[in-house]
């Protein structure tokens, strides 16, 4: 994958992304530790997103909230997170908790 050349530090902002004209499931970088990394949006506003990203090489992913910045869009695919759905992983579907709910009557 191709990250952006640019720190986000430069007095520019050519090239950034405002966090109000992307949305949930968009592909983006995100500036973090020094580097770009590969993320999707959680959910965004006019001043900033929230991004699930990997802060590394591993399969594993972060969330942080990121202003305007730190994002840039993504056109390249990644296999860890365009497989993923922008639903929390932590939360089960809204079948399965049906399903819990009717077994356990609450």
């Amino acid at each position: 994958m191709s990250a952006p050349p640019l720190s986000p530090n430069h007095a520019t902002l050519v090239g950034a992304t405002p966090p109000d004209t992307i949305g949930a499931g968009d592909r983006v970088w995100v500036r973090r530790a020094g580097s770009w990394r590969p993320g999707i949006v959680l959910q965004s506003n006019a001043s900033a997103a929230t991004v699930r990203y990997r802060p590394s090489e591993t399969i594993g992913t972060g969330v942080d909230t990121v202003t305007r910045n730190s994002l840039r869009p993504r056109h390249d695919h990644d296999p860890y997170l365009d497989k993923a759905t922008v639903a929390d992983p932590d939360r089960p579907a809204p079948a399965l908790a049906t399903r819990t709910s009717a077994r356990t009557g609450i």
